[in-house]
Parts: C-alpha cells; sequence; structure tokens
C-alpha cells in the first residue's frame, strides 16, 4: 500500500494496479483459428433419450447444438494475450481497451446454467446399481460408455439413460483428447441417478478450463499451436456478453427470452472474426464494457464463488469498476489509483442520471464495504459530503454545469461553472498524483503502457462481410468507429458435433 507524503502515519487511498503480462499493443499477433480438431458422434449416440437429456441440466448447452454457433479462436486468443498479472488463483483478470474484466466461476455459470455451488448428498450415494464390473477399471475413455450403452439390454431404459448423460459430460465439458482417459470417480457418480443429476459438474468444468488458461497464458501464447481444454466456449459467449460491441457485430441474439434464462440460451448465431476486426472493436472511443454482468432472475447461484487468496487492492478495484468506473491510460501508467478521485468521477457522473440522495445512500455504502482509509489532506467523506452538497445545490437552482479544470502548484482544481454565466461555485481541490512526464517515461518497466494504439495497421478503405444474422445496420454501427480490416469473416461449419479437443494450430494467414 502506498503512504502519503504528509504524514506517514496515515494511510493512503491509492490501490496498486495489476501488472499487464504484456505492454499494450506489444501482445503477441500470431493468427490462431481455434478449431474442434477432433469429434465424437456421441450425440447422435445418445438421440433415443433426446427429450429427456435436453430436459436436463445439460440442455441449454445442448440446444447450441442445433443453431449456428462457431467459436472464434482468434477472439479468445486476443484476449488471453490481454492477461492481467495478480494474486488471485481461481478468476483470471483480463484487459480489453484499457478495461480490466474478470472471469469467475459465477460468469462461467450465468453463460451455461451448469450447477457451480458444491453438492452434498444427504445420504450415501448407491455404489453399484448397474452392472459396470468391464468398467471397474481406474480410468476409461468415452468410447467405453458408448460400446457399454449399445450392449445394455433392450429394455435398459434408466442405464442407457445414465451413460448417455456421462458421455456427453465428458464429452462436453471435460473434452481434452480423443484417447483421454476419465477417472472411475465419474463412473461411481454415474451409478447413482440423484448424484449424477445434481453433482458440481460446472465446478470441475470451470476448475479445467482454469487451470488450461493459466497453464497457457503466458509461455504458451507465442507457440505455433496451443490447447485449450474443458469447454472453452464458454468463455467466447462471456466475452460477447461482456463487450457489448462484440456482441453486436459478431454474434445475433433472440429478443425474445425468459429472464431467468441463463445466456448461452439466448444466441441464434455467432461468427468467428479477424484478429483486425477485435482490434478494430476495442480501438473504438465508443467501445464499453460490462465488468459484473447483472444476475439472471431467480438464479439461486449468483453468488457462487471459489475461496481464493486475498488481495485488497484487486477487490478494491473491483468494487469501483463495479459501480461504473472506467481506468484511462494515464491510470495505467501511473500503475495506481486514488481511490477518492475514482469516488468523485462516480458521483459526478452518477447525478447526472440520478437524484442527490441515491447518489449519497451509494457513496456510504461503497465507504462501508470498501473500508477505504482517511486522506492525509481530508476525509473521504468531507469530499463526498462537499459532491452531495454541491447536486443539491444544482436541484435547488434548477441549472446545469460545466466543469473547468487547471493546474496549479498545489495540483489540479476543478471549478463547477453555470452554463451560460460567469459565476463560479466554491470548487474542491483534487490532489495531484502525477509526477513529471520526462522522468514517468524514463522509468516505465516491462509491464507498464507503452502504446494504446495497436502496432498492427488496419487498411484504410477496405471493407468487409459479416455473414450473420444480425441487421447490417447494427453491425456496421458496431465496427465503424475505427479502420475496418481487409478480410471477409464466411460462416463456416456449424459446430454440432461434441468436441473433446480444442486446438490452436498456426495459421497460414488472417482470413
Amino acid at each position: 500500500m502506498f503512504m502519503n507524503n504528509m504524514e506517514d502515519s496515515q494511510p493512503s487511498t491509492l490501490i496498486a494496479l495489476p501488472k499487464l503480462h504484456y505492454k499494450f499493443g506489444k501482445e503477441p499477433r500470431k493468427k490462431r483459428p481455434l478449431t474442434n480438431t477432433r469429434k465424437h458422434h456421441s450425440l447422435s449416440k445418445s438421440k433415443k433419450y433426446w427429450g429427456k437429456i435436453r430436459n436436463s441440466f445439460l440442455g441449454p448447452l445442448l440446444k447450441l447444438s442445433s443453431k449456428k454457433m462457431l467459436m472464434s479462436g482468434k477472439m479468445i486468443h486476443v484476449f488471453l494475450t490481454r492477461s492481467l498479472i495478480t494474486k488471485k488463483n481461481n478468476e483470471p483478470w483480463f484487459h480489453f481497451g484499457s478495461h480490466p474484466l474478470r472471469f469467475s466461476i459465477r460468469e462461467f455459470h450465468m453463460v451455461t446454467g451448469l450447477k457451480c455451488s458444491i453438492w452434498t448428498p444427504q445420504a450415501a450415494p448407491e455404489a453399484s446399481v448397474y452392472d459396470w464390473d468391464d468398467l471397474k477399471a481406474e480410468s476409461h475413455s468415452t468410447e467405453d460408455l458408448i460400446d457399454k450403452m449399445l450392449r445394455a439390454e433392450k429394455d435398459a431404459y434408466d442405464e442407457k439413460f445414465s451413460l448417455g448423460m456421462l458421455v456427453l459430460i465428458e464429452s462436453l465439458l471435460f473434452g481434452r483428447y480423443k484417447e483421454y482417459k476419465f477417472p472411475r470417480s465419474f463412473i461411481e457418480r454415474a451409478q447413482d441417478m440423484s448424484t449424477l443429476m445434481n453433482y458440481h459438474w460446472g465446478r470441475e468444468a470451470y476448475e479445467l478450463l482454469l487451470t488450461s488458461i493459466k497453464s497457457r497464458v503466458p509461455s504458451h501464447l507465442d507457440k505455433a499451436k496451443y490447447v485449450l481444454h474443458g469447454y472453452p466456449f464458454a468463455f467466447h459467449l462471456w466475452l460477447l456478453e461482456s463487450v457489448p460491441m462484440l456482441q453486436t457485430a459478431f454474434s445475433t441474439v433472440s429478443n425474445n427470452i425468459s429472464s431467468s434464462a441463463f445466456l448461452c440460451e439466448k444466441y441464434l448465431y455467432t461468427i468467428s472474426p479477424s484478429i483486425n476486426q477485435v482490434l478494430t472493436i476495442e480501438g473504438s472511443p465508443d467501445m464499453k464494457v460490462i465488468f459484473k454482468l447483472p444476475a439472471i432472475s431467480g438464479d439461486t447461484e449468483n453468488t457462487v464463488c471459489i475461496e481464493d487468496e486475498d488481495d485488497p487492492d484487486l477487490e478494491k478495484l473491483a468494487e469501483i469498476l463495479t459501480r461504473g468506473y472506467s481506468l484511462s491510460l494515464e491510470d495505467w501508467i501511473n500503475k495506481k489509483l486514488d481511490l477518492v478521485d475514482a469516488l468523485e468521477t462516480i458521483g459526478l457522473n452518477y447525478v447526472i442520471v440520478h437524484n442527490a440522495e441515491t447518489f449519497e445512500a451509494l457513496s456510504s455504502a461503497f465507504n462501508t464495504r470498501a473500508e477505504i482509509p482517511s486522506s492525509s489532506h481530508s476525509t473521504i467523506m468531507a469530499k463526498l459530503d462537499n459532491i452531495i452538497l454541491m447536486v443539491k445545490e444544482k436541484e435547488k437552482l434548477g441549472i446545469d454545469w460545466e466543469y473547468e479544470v487547471t493546474k496549479s502548484e498545489g495540483g489540479y482544481q476543478r471549478t463547477p461553472v453555470h452554463k451560460g454565466s460567469s459565476a463560479t461555485v466554491v470548487a474542491d481541490d483534487v490532489e495531484s498524483t502525477e509526477e513529471d512526464d520526462s522522468t514517468e517515461d524514463e522509468n516505465m518497466d516491462d509491464t507498464q503502457v507503452e502504446d494504446s494504439q495497436p502496432t498492427e495497421e488496419i487498411p484504410q478503405g477496405a471493407t468487409h462481410e459479416l455473414e450473420s444474422h444480425a441487421s447490417e445496420g447494427d453491425q456496421k454501427q458496431a465496427l465503424t468507429q475505427a479502420e475496418n480490416s481487409q478480410t471477409t469473416i464466411s460462416e463456416g461449419t456449424p459446430t454440432q458435433e461434441i468436441s473433446t479437443t480444442q486446438e490452436i494450430p498456426e495459421a497460414e494467414g488472417d482470413p
């Protein structure tokens, strides 16, 4: 924690920002499509029991198989190269256009609908309901399950259903490679119907994907190819949800969807953009991100989490981002953020559309939850009170303000000025945490921000097609904020089969 210069005995309101794996604009730029290289016909083997399976917890994911859904390896690769270094072991952080994002188990659950909270059976599960002596080995393959299902008695409905469910669980959620051997514990869970249908498969699937991401970042990102295990399509859909401009440009969603539906259920169509097209979105001045996705109506696992390392600065940053603060390039260069200034920015933006009483409650709640220490020059609450008084004065007079910011020896001063008037209102001082620009550039190390612009030039005047069901107007609006890329996106082959491995081979060029 940083300390104030004036009084070392007073804790600071500065928090350290996460470090970057790569400088802005210096991320690995090799073109890698993430394709399904090995596929099973597992889905067709279970079609006889399709109705019951579609009504199970796998239903939301299996519905995607009948839609034109493409997983974008290039988009995933772009975000992996923008990973942040934190103390957290169970939630990877990324940035996109300087905006931090967090992919925790909560987001994985919201996308997939899978059970991620730990389930404990009320009674001991039955040890051996079915005669699966030939599956008593310490490990088995998905093909072993399919063979067993085909050899089962014709009227063994529950047994075939359990085997079919396990085939899909292993293929869809825990895919690695075709010959991979799954542990015997999977067989034991499938023996008991209650355990099979209530077990926290989502938690284990997220942990597998998380482990795969962590092992590839950053060591594998500049290699000829690398593999992501688990269910990376959940990561792809989370990216679309978190960056609305990506969703608009590269997918089609249904407007007729229940408020209690999981996020994967609303997608009708996704395409795989080029890296240049993803960077076009990133460079747009209108690009926004949603740090914390709004809760799904009636979702009992909205607060699901995995216990993790304590990181007070990161947790306070998460609170600030959740409440609407956007990190700037200057924040990244400074490697730190003043919570007082961030709160003031949130407040001044918030009261544009909310009344003073609402902001007063918000600021009070935030000060309590984040446990921000006092500043050595003036308390945080004094500054917040000043903002609230200014807002109330504004409402009382029925006027709007503009703000003039001037720099003096003591720091920055923000002066609210009545629109159309030369009268000024008493302003609060904003303490400066800036250092001299000349020394700042000299002291930048490998984790600091160097350039906010991509190093690869995007040609001007180029055109591209988006073979998506999204409206042409929406797609153009999402991409015309920056220069277009010189590529054409084709629809490709819909991903209708279950993949056990997602491999990222080296491509000869960006399509």
